[in-house]
């Protein structure tokens, strides 16, 4: 379970790629897909969507911490995105 500023996710499914990278997420309301990302990197972490195999038609995330400490994140999409809920602690 995650909560930030009121809200509570229980995470469906939890995802260990290694030590230093896990996906928890929640896709039970057909509408939306509500992901975390944990990763322990330097530099920035990405992630992409496609339903299909070619790069150019592809849904990106990418985030990182500048050098003061300073969350970012930037959301490419190829197809338009009603809404993007962004919480940080």
């Amino acid at each position: 379970m995650y909560a930030s500023q009121g809200l509570c996710i229980n995470w469906s499914h939890e995802l260990a790629l290694s030590p230093y990278f896990s996906i928890k997420w929640d896709a039970q309301d057909p509408a939306f897909l509500t992901m975390e990302i944990s990763a322990l990197a330097e530099g920035y972490v990405a992630l992409g969507f496609s339903s299909q195999s070619s790069a150019p038609h592809i849904d990106m995330v990418v985030a990182w911490v500048d050098f003061q400490g300073v969350p970012h994140i930037r959301v490419n999409c190829f197809f338009p995105i009603l809404n993007v809920l962004m919480l940080y602690n």
